[in-house]
């Protein structure tokens, strides 16, 4: 599990909200379902499982 000073070693920042909902999943061990490219930046980090819910720039 990832913690918010890996984030900062790294200087990832992303919002709260976000990173909440990161955590929920990885405790969870769920693929991340999003359209929003800050879970891809924390999902470098973690290494956990995301997916865009369409393809990246299909919904503006």
């Amino acid at each position: 599990m990832c913690n918010v000073n890996s984030l900062k070693a790294v200087h990832i920042a992303a919002p709260v909200a976000d990173l909440l909902i990161a955590a929920c999943t990885e405790i969870h061990q769920a693929i991340l379902i999003h359209y929003d490219a800050d879970f891809e930046t924390i999902s470098s980090v973690t290494e956990q499982p995301t997916r865009w819910l369409v393809p990246r720039g299909m919904v503006d």
